[in-house]
């Protein structure tokens, strides 16, 4: 079977299985079905590119997560029966996660750093290092987190709550001031595409002085070219929150969603026009506007 009829095949199975989900209202059945297609070869790849994007196929560029929010497993660890987060599970489609505790064990591939905890000095440095030896990274990092999170505020358990970057925004000639409050719809235009961003307390750049940064869309984004390599900052790191791009009913729907937030970020990591945003029209769910995704 020719590779299109098999991505027909699939969208088709993808979007049936995702409908009966829904119309009986049972997240497991939903969460069954697409455990199923995972086990598809390359079926999961190909619908979390479809979230991300039309027309760029699966790429196995290695990526190393630091994260400070629960992006792989929730907060109670390993949970084999519900499986990694949606957006753990989207991008793992588009690229070869490896999830990484410690800034100072970075080594090779791109990076994506999304509220990580507080680095040490040799942390910040090797994140550094690694960017200007020819590393690309795209850096989530929010002066006001509200990501969803069992633990109370102040617990070190929780996620950061404030950005975790400063001594290295401001190497950069950068810093993180706060921005948005609360839920916000943003349009974004970037290498001439648009995307719907929902964002939820996002922060605003500004440069602190001459430097290799370019600050764009009214601060939210940072494009700076350190030595061989390049670093994408967004001054939100909720965005990746499945609250905030999810349809509710699996996550994955490119037809049926609340933003274009994980293939934005899907889009960052692939560089210049690699991902795109799906041409198919989207019915968005409006009710993310009036903050009642929460």
């Amino acid at each position: 079977m020719r590779a299109a009829g098999v991505s027909a095949v699939v969208t088709a199975v993808v979007d049936l299985v995702a409908q009966a989900g829904m119309t009986i209202q049972g997240r497991p059945v939903a969460a069954v079905g697409l455990a199923i297609l995972l086990v598809i070869p390359g079926a999961g790849g190909w619908y979390a590119q479809l979230a991300a994007g039309d027309g760029e196929t699966r790429t196995r560029r290695r990526v190393a997560v630091l994260a400070g929010v629960p992006l792989q497993w929730g907060e109670g660890g390993v949970d084999l029966s519900s499986g990694p987060g949606d957006a753990w599970r989207m991008l793992g489609g588009v690229f070869q996660l490896d999830a990484v505790d410690d800034a100072a064990q970075l080594t090779g591939g791109d990076l994506l750093l999304v509220q990580p905890r507080a680095p040490a000095p040799e942390g910040l440095v090797a994140i550094d290092a690694r960017i200007r030896a020819g590393a690309r990274a795209v850096i989530l990092t929010d002066p006001d987190l509200h990501w969803t999170s069992r633990h109370a505020l102040g617990d070190p358990a929780a996620p950061p709550r404030a950005g975790t970057l400063g001594p290295l925004l401001l190497h950069w000639g950068l810093r993180l001031e706060l921005g948005d409050r609360g839920i916000a719809v943003r349009e974004v235009t970037r290498s001439g595409r648009r995307w719907r961003l929902v964002l939820d307390g996002a922060g605003r750049f500004v440069a602190a002085g001459t430097g290799p940064c370019r600050v764009s869309a009214g601060g939210l984004v940072v494009d700076c070219r350190l030595g061989r390599g390049r670093a994408v900052l967004v001054a939100d790191a909720d965005m990746l929150d499945a609250a905030l791009w999810t349809d509710g009913a699996g996550g994955w729907r490119p037809a049926w969603r609340r933003s274009d937030n994980a293939a934005f970020v899907a889009a960052l990591i692939a560089g210049r026009g690699r991902i795109m945003p799906p041409a198919r029209p989207v019915q968005w769910r409006e009710a993310v506007a009036a903050g009642a995704m929460r």
